[in-house]
């Protein structure tokens, strides 16, 4: 079993640094704070703006994939396969 451990650490996605304002699509570069997100649903880009998130804070790792994304061979459906939730002003 330590060998899973290690596994999956190696394969852990990074922490990413900002945020859609409307969807919620994570960016791992910080270029593209405070553009456009360039997330697409149904046809439709969606309208909300990319906002900082670098803080650890800002961040909790995924409990279902533990931070890979994935859940099994299929993305993982609570991190959208991310890896990480964003949890700024969702802790109360």
């Amino acid at each position: 079993m330590p060998n899973q451990t290690t596994e999956q650490q190696t394969e852990q996605k990074p922490q990413p640094v900002a945020v859609c304002t409307r969807c919620g699509a994570v960016s791992y570069s910080t270029e593209m704070i405070s553009g456009q997100c360039a997330q697409v649903t149904v046809g439709k880009r969606c309208t909300g703006v990319i906002g900082s998130a670098p803080s650890k804070a800002d961040w909790e790792m995924c409990p279902v994939c533990q931070a890979t994304g994935r859940n099994g061979k299929l993305p993982c459906g609570p991190c959208d396969g991310a890896g990480w939730l964003y949890v700024r002003n969702r802790k109360r």
